[in-house]
This record gives structure tokens, sequence and C-alpha cells, in this order.
């Protein structure tokens, strides 16, 4: 798992970017996905790998609110 303060960094990067590159949404999309990683991680649960209507970023955000 990256170390938040990388994951911040490259969120400053990206805001540089234009926000209608499908690529750019694809990096913000796993860039949450690993911030709920360290949230659930912070819980002492092991992060999901499933999903939840179809994003693994819902079943992470679950995860961490039960």
């Amino acid at each position: 798992m990256r170390p938040l303060a990388d994951i911040e960094r490259r969120l400053d990067a990206l805001a540089a970017q234009p926000a209608l590159d499908p690529g750019v949404a694809a990096e913000l999309l796993a860039l949450g996905e690993e911030v709920l990683e360290h949230w659930v991680t912070g819980k002492g649960l092991e992060p999901t790998h499933e999903t939840r209507e179809g994003f693994r970023l819902l079943a992470l955000h679950r995860q961490g609110c039960t």
C-alpha cells in the first residue's frame, strides 16, 4: 500500500491535468480505492477485493462503515 503522502502528491499532480482525460478519471478512482484501503486497515480489517454495484471503491466504503 502506497503511503498517503505519496497519494496526496499524485492527486496534486493530477489536478493540473484536463479533467476530461479518461486516464485521469481511472487513476483518480484507483487513488480513491487506495485511500479507502488505508481507512479499512486503520480499523483493523483486511481490505476487501470484492465489488458493490461493480465498484471496489463502494465495497471498501461499505466495509469501512460497518
